[in-house]
Order: C-alpha cells, then structure tokens, then sequence
C-alpha cells in the first residue's frame, strides 16, 4: 500500500508539473494571439484614421464650398443692388427722356443746373469718379461672368474629384463591411465548432466517468479480494507456524526414541552377549553336571532375572515401537498436510501474483484514464477560455461594428447632405447662367445708350474753363 501511495504521488506530482507546462504553453500562445489581435486593431486604427482623415478633408472642402457658395451669394446680392440702382437710373433717365419734349422750361431749368454742376470742378470730379466707379462696376460684372463661365470646368473637374474620392471611400466602406461580415462569420464558425468539441468532450468525459465509476467498483472488490486472501494467508501462516512447531516436536521427541531405542538395542545386545556367556557357561557346568548344582541354581535365578528384564525391556521396545509408529503416522500425515497447504499456498500465491498483475493492469488503465481525464479537463479548461475570450472579442467587434455602422451611416447622411448642396449648387449655378446669359444683351444695349446719353450732354453743356 505504501508502494502504491509513493507511486500515486509521484504520478500527481508528474501531472501536476505537465498541467504547469500546459498553462505556461497556453499563456504564451494567448499572448501571441493578443500581440495579433493588437495588429489586427492597429491595422483597424490606421484604417479608422485614415477614414477619418478623408472625412475631415471632406469636410475641409464642404467649408471651403460652403464659404465659397455665400461669397457667391454675396456677390450675386451686391451685383443685383447695383443692378437695382442702375435700373433706377436708368429708369430716371427714361422718365426725362419721355417729359423733355413736352417741358421745355424743365429741361433748360436741368441744363442749367448741369451747367452749375460742370462749373463746380469738385462736383465735376465726383460725377466723373461716380461715371468711372459705374464704368468699373459693369466692366467687374463682365469680368465675373467670364470667371464663372471659366471657373465652370474646374468646378465639375472638382465635383467629378469629390465624387471619386467619395466613391473609394463608399468602396474602402465596403470592403470595410465584408472583412467585418467575414469575421463575424469565421468567428461563428469557430464558435460552432467549440461547442461541438464542448459536446463531444462533455460526452466523452460522461464516458470516462463511466468507466472511472466502473473500474473504482472494480477495484474495491479487487481490494476486498486482496483483503480475504491476505486473512486467508495470515491464517494459513498461523497454521504453519502450529504445524512447524508441532513437527519440530514430534522430530524432539523422534529423537528422543531413537536414542532410547538405541540405548535398548545396545541393552539387547548387551543381555544376548551375557546370555551367550550364561550359556557358554552352562554348557561348561553341564559337563561338569551336578558338581555345581548351587552355582546352577544361581545361574537360573540369574537367567530367570535376566528374562524378566529381557520380557520388560521387550514389553518397553515394542511400546516404544507402536509410540514410534505413531509418530511416523502422523509425520507422514504433517507432512502429508504440509504438501496439500504448500500446493494450496502455491496456488493461493499463484492467484495473488494474478490479482496483483490484474491490478497492476487496472492501475495502468487507471493511470491511463486519468491522463485522458486530465488532458480532457484541460482541453475543457482551454476550450473554456478560448470560448471566454472569443466572446469577448466578439462584444469587443460587435461594439467596434456598431461604432462603424454608426460612422457609416454619418458618413452617407454627409455624403447625402453634400450631393444636396452640389445639386443645389449646380441648380444655383445654371439658374445664374440663365440669369447673365439673359441679361448680357440689355446691359450692353443699356450701356451704349448711357454712354451716348452722356455724351449728348457733355455736348450740349459743356464746361466752364476757369
């Protein structure tokens, strides 16, 4: 047991070092996705600003034409006043025109003071400054259309620009969509294919608890087993240890009879060799027959003694001897008991070396499973913060998705507002064409008929040289 405990920790502790490289390789590996993720987002960034430097320079320019629209519109304001005034003067001229001929007196009262007017030198001068600052004005207007109707190309040269620019930035937008869509897509898919590895390990992991839960039952009847049997053999070795104390008894007391016996047979041998000696004796007293009837009488009693104990010590051998039969029986049987237990026991050992193998193969397939249940556990473990730090990525592109989404659509509500101010621009445009194309061919009839008018005047009165 303590074998299998040293050997148990050690396997944990081995398990525990590989579970500490596993952690270090999967943190090295996330911090090398992290450094890609960052590259990805640096690479959004440089895209997102680059995007949004195009927006400020549109921008830029939708100032620059917006200013450029009220600088216009200014213009065109300040070119109708002055048309206004013209008109009003010219109208005034007209209305002389037409009350000339009929009032005289009106028009010598006008001549007279046009004549005041031409000797005055310092009014002289402002109505020549007021003639040139008209002169000045229309010639400006003549200068403003020509610029307007050069100026027409460049517009529509920026306009086609602008819409060029905008165009790449619709298609860069696109783009920008279908790489978000393929991601979300590739993200979809790999998020699929963990929870069907979730699945499959989850099932797996059932399996091996399964069989875990199986080989524990196993192996606590195994235990069990081992258990009885080691009562068993503890018993067995009881028995043994009584039975070889037994023999070791018995073999004291063989020993003991077999010097007895041998100290009998020398006795035996002793009493024959007297009794050869009695007989040689008696055979040497028979020839000399009853001369010595004491001395017979004497060996008789001594013969007679000498049987006696001859008889007892017969009596005693052949008690010693059934003793000694005994004994060999149950020698014979010990032994025979001996054998029938050791060939049990061999075979009580040769079970145990089989349970033992038996074991030895279930703590292998034991080690095994719990190997696979480890590296289960950390596939679940990584899966578990992949899928963690893939739902994060995903809040984080959902967000940056919606971020854009939002850009997007403040980008296309601009680009809608600045195709409204071109159409309205273009419309403004092509309204103020109309406009000067129609009035060219007045101002420059009402032009001539000013000048003539002026000239008829200056003609009429001249000034007075001082």
């Amino acid at each position: 047991m303590r074998k299998i405990l040293f050997f148990l920790r050690g396997f944990f502790i081995f398990i525990l070092i590989l579970v500490i490289f596993s952690l270090y390789w999967q943190i090295k590996d996330f911090h090398i996705q992290k450094e890609k993720v960052r590259e990805k987002l640096k690479e959004m960034e440089e895209a997102f600003s680059y995007f949004s430097h195009l927006n400020n320079d549109l921008r830029e320019r939708l100032k620059k034409i917006t200013e450029d629209n009220q600088q216009l519109k200014n213009n065109l304001e300040k070119l109708r006043r002055e048309k206004n005034n013209l008109e009003r003067k010219l109208e005034a001229v007209g209305i002389n025109e037409k009350v000339f001929f009929p009032l005289k007196e009106k028009i010598k009262k006008v001549a007279l003071l046009i004549n005041r007017l031409y000797s005055e030198t310092y009014k002289k001068r402002k109505i020549n400054s007021l003639l040139r600052t008209i002169y000045q004005k229309l010639n400006d207007l003549d200068l403003s259309l020509a610029k307007i109707s050069d100026e027409e190309p460049l517009y529509r040269e920026m306009f086609k620009r602008e819409k060029e620019e905008l165009g790449k930035k619709i298609s860069l937008i696109k783009r920008l969509k279908d790489e978000i869509e393929k991601l979300t897509k590739k993200l979809d898919e790999e998020r699929r294919e963990r929870e069907k590895m979730l699945v499959s390990l989850k099932e797996k992991k059932k399996n091996l608890e399964k069989k875990l839960s199986q080989t524990e039952k196993y192996m606590e009847k195994l235990e069990k087993e081992i258990d009885r049997i080691e009562e068993e053999k503890e018993n067995y070795v009881v028995a043994l240890m009584n039975l070889k104390t037994k023999f070791k008894n018995s073999q004291k007391n063989l020993d003991i009879l077999k010097k007895e016996n041998e100290n009998l047979k020398r006795e035996i041998e002793k009493v024959k060799k007297e009794r050869e000696k009695i007989e040689l004796d008696l055979a040497r007293l028979k020839e000399k027959a009853f001369s010595q009837d004491k001395l017979i009488d004497d060996l008789n009693e001594k013969i007679k003694s000498k049987t006696e104990k001859l008889v007892e010590i017969k009596e005693k051998l052949s008690k010693k001897e059934e003793e000694y039969k005994l004994l060999v029986k149950q020698y014979e049987e010990i032994e025979k008991k001996r054998e029938e237990d050791s060939i049990e026991l061999a075979k009580r050992a040769d079970r145990i070396l089989r349970l033992e193998e038996e074991i030895n193969r279930e703590d292998v397939k034991m080690k095994n499973l719990t190997d696979s249940l480890n590296q289960y556990l950390k596939e679940l473990a990584q899966l578990k913060e992949k899928v963690i730090r893939v739902n994060l990525e995903n809040l984080r592109l959902k967000k940056e998705i919606e971020q854009k989404n939002n850009l997007l659509s403040s980008l296309n509500e601009e680009i809608a507002k600045i195709e409204e101010m071109s159409s309205q621009f273009r419309e403004r445009t092509n309204i103020l064409r109309g406009f000067f194309k129609k009035e060219e061919e007045p101002r420059s009839s009402l032009k001539k008929e000013v000048d003539v008018k002026i000239e008829k005047i200056g003609l009429e009165n001249p000034p007075d040289k001082k």
